[in-house]
């Protein structure tokens, strides 16, 4: 996560688009959000480097939640800068819209041709022709062509399918590098955040079972540290994802 969201700081440092340095109260709450609740966690990290760097313990489990703790400082701030150097973007213009809309209807597959049965049911559903055996052959095309509209139904609604599909395929590929790479690490970091955010909801807490924290600070320091930083971080999690989709959206 931490490699995602520098390579991503890295492509909008590239980018064609200016900073947008008009005032928007949205923006600014989402920004202050977002750095409020990432002290949660970060606080939780700090304060278990400090107990396991003054205790001087000689455990791989610690090594690991050191290593770990100090990474997930890293990993915050990364993604704080990624986040709001996505969000103080320019969008784009309407002609480059207009530009992407034109190319992405270029070429649409040809819509399917309605068999020779279903084309001579829908030229007498349109077009009736009075006839002359009476009234029985006129219920008769009339049954045919009740019986024939949800065929024609099914085949529009396939042919709309199939343009929505290739105008979405089209608009994708047409999209140059660093947008497709600014959607495909947004949408890396908004999986990666949702996980994060599941497991500490349901009370998935492995970091905090060696008991180094507890027995440093004591029991009710850590306990007020870690109610304090959890909820927050939980907040974080769920907080980022919506930042993470109006990047990938605005990208």
């Amino acid at each position: 996560m931490t490699v995602g969201a520098l390579a991503g700081t890295v492509v909008h440092a590239l980018e064609e688009r200016e900073l947008d340095t008009l005032k928007n109260p949205t923006r600014s709450l989402d920004v202050i959000l977002l750095m409020g609740a990432a002290l949660g966690q970060i606080a939780i990290s700090y304060f278990s480097i400090v107990a396991i760097v003054v205790t001087h313990p000689i455990s791989m489990l610690n090594s690991i939640i050191l290593a770990y703790s100090i990474s997930l400082i890293i990993q915050h701030i990364s993604q704080n800068i990624f986040i709001i150097e996505g969000l103080h973007r320019q969008p784009l213009l309407m002609s480059e819209d207009s530009q992407l809309a034109a190319h992405s209807t270029q070429g649409p597959p040809s819509p399917q041709v309605l068999p020779n049965e279903d084309r001579a049911l829908s030229h007498l559903c349109e077009e009736p022709v009075p006839s002359p055996a009476g009234e029985e052959t006129d219920k008769s095309e009339k049954e045919k062509c009740e019986d024939s509209s949800p065929n024609m139904d099914n085949l529009e609604t396939r042919q709309e399918k199939q343009s929505v599909s290739w105008t979405y395929i089209q608009a994708y590929r047409h999209l140059n590098w660093k947008r497709r790479a600014l959607k495909e690490i947004s949408s890396f970091l908004i999986m990666c955040n949702i996980i994060l955010w599941i497991m500490p909801s349901f009370g998935a807490h492995p970091v905090f079972e060696n008991g180094i924290e507890k027995s440093f600070y004591g029991y009710s320091t850590w306990f007020a540290i870690v109610n304090f930083g959890l909820p927050l971080g939980v907040f974080y999690r769920m907080h980022s994802v919506g930042d993470l989709l109006e990047v990938y959206r605005s990208a």
